[in-house]
């Protein structure tokens, strides 16, 4: 259900549906409920959106797809079904350039983003607050189901559950235990985190160990190594990047607005390893770095 109940080989573009009023039971989206090798860009949703299984603020399931510059900014809620995200609640493809500001309200597979994802992740946000009853609750992703990639991303929402919850993933597939399956760059969540098991700071639950890049700013999550070393998240609640107890003794900062510029991680920087290309921008000292084409100003 949506403004498209279904979509093969499209391409959407220019489109805003605002002060939506939509309920319905599973595949519910504002502007696709299902759909395949769809291509979105340039859409904006707001209102109110109910459902169970694979709600999104722009769609509820797509598959080999891409959507960017996009936004959500409808409320989601769900009863007690799965895959829950503001952009969509299923997705395998790219989300390039995008962001949902709506809360999320659901019970399993929650992301601010996604509820359930593979594919990559690229200059995109979550500012909403984001909850699950249940597991798999996470600022971006709430499951990541196949190889998948965050890159120059961030969530500065609240994420609350129960178990598996997450900064920016909440669970990891555990039949990827044997493949790099995430990578995590230039990215960071600001909200604070919370729940009663498995909480991190960046990812709730993995199968795999953390092998962290050496200057901190990449995790890559393989099942033979660990190291310690330190990442970002700056919001309150975990101890730990990792939930999981494999990787208990992998160690984050939690990091204060202040770090960012121009002390131990320079974003806001033209030098390598966070804004090399010049897609961060920040109010020093002051604010947490936002993304260039947010058009924010101090």
């Amino acid at each position: 259900m949506g403004l498209f109940s279904r979509t093969e080989n499209a391409t959407i573009s220019n489109l805003k549906l605002l002060d939506a009023n939509m309920s319905g039971l599973n595949w519910i989206g504002g502007l696709v409920g299902e759909g395949t090798l769809t291509t979105i860009n340039e859409v904006e949703t707001s209102g109110t959106i109910k459902g169970s299984d694979n709600l999104g603020g722009i769609a509820g399931s797509l598959s080999g797809s891409t959507i960017s510059n996009s936004y959500n900014h409808a409320t989601l809620e769900d009863g007690q079904g799965l895959k829950v995200g503001g952009i969509v609640g299923y997705f395998s493809g790219d989300i390039i350039n995008s962001h949902n500001t709506g809360a999320i309200h659901g019970y399993d597979k929650i992301g601010g983003i996604a509820g359930e994802f593979s594919g990559d992740i690229t200059n995109t946000y979550n500012s909403g607050t984001i909850t699950g009853d249940s597991s798999n609750v996470g600022g971006l992703i709430g499951y990541a189901s196949e190889l998948t990639s965050i890159t120059n991303s961030y969530s500065s929402g609240n994420i609350q559950g129960d178990n598996t919850i997450g900064g920016l993933i909440g669970g990891v597939d555990q039949e990827l235990y044997n493949y790099y399956n995430v990578n995590i760059s230039n990215s960071f969540s600001a909200g604070e985190v919370t729940g009663n098991t498995m909480v991190g700071g960046i990812i709730g639950f993995t199968w795999a160990f953390a092998d962290l890049d050496p200057e901190g700013d990449v995790i890559i999550i393989t099942p033979y190594f660990y190291d310690t070393n330190c990442g970002w998240w700056t919001g309150g609640g975990p101890s730990y990047a990792l939930g999981t107890t494999d990787t208990k003794n992998v160690t984050y900062e939690e990091t204060i607005i202040s770090s960012f510029y121009p002390q131990s991680h320079p974003i806001y920087s033209a030098n390598p390893p966070w804004d090399s290309n010049w897609v961060w921008s920040i109010c020093p000292g002051a604010s947490y770095p936002w993304l260039k084409w947010e058009n924010r100003t101090c």
